[in-house]
């Protein structure tokens, strides 16, 4: 087979060069060679294309976590331990 590897090139990693693709296993094969950011990467890719991520609500959710972190940290809001939580949880049960 004759096949270019573009490990870091944002836009692909594997280049098609010849007439052949890679099956499965060479895949994964060639996946296990990878180093850890470019797998970290490639499984950011992965989860894009199977989640259809909308930009505004994730940009939405982003937002409101910057705004919890804040009121936590200006005291805003009165914080409950997990103990506390789980306790009040088994006294409606």
């Amino acid at each position: 087979m004759n096949f270019c590897f573009s490990l870091y090139d944002d836009n692909d990693i594997i280049r098609k060069k010849g007439y052949q693709m890679l099956n499965k296993k060479e895949i994964f094969s060639v996946t296990e060679m990878l180093p850890v950011d470019i797998k970290l990467k490639l499984i950011d890719k992965l989860l894009d294309s199977i989640s259809n991520i909308d930009s505004e609500i994730e940009n939405a959710w982003i937002k409101e976590v910057k705004n919890r972190k804040e009121e936590v940290l200006n005291s805003d809001v009165n914080l409950k331990s997990d103990k506390e939580i789980f306790e009040n949880i088994l006294k409606e049960i």
